[in-house]
């Protein structure tokens, strides 16, 4: 996955057809302290972190000149982890 988004504002992904059990990938564009985040919704409120998968995914961002932070993130299809899902 790829995402460029704008320095001080965040971008989201979501497996799943609804709020309900969904994995998320959350992009949180911060200057030096920009992340990539894990999520996990069980009900329709505000997801949780979701550490149980940070080892599946491999990121890594650098600031632009235009004012953005460009993500680069990988994932296997499958994870082989329970209440994952496969892409």
């Amino acid at each position: 996955m790829s995402a460029k988004v704008l320095e001080g504002s965040y971008a989201g992904l979501g497996w799943g057809a609804t709020m309900v059990n969904t994995e998320m990938v959350i992009f949180s564009a911060n200057g030096d302290s920009s992340e990539v985040q894990n999520y996990y919704a069980t009900t329709y409120s505000t997801p949780t972190a979701y550490p149980t998968v940070d080892g599946c995914y491999t990121s890594s961002n650098e600031a632009t000149s235009d004012g953005y932070i460009q993500f680069t993130v990988t994932r296997p299809l499958d994870c082989g982890i329970d209440n994952t899902y496969v892409i």
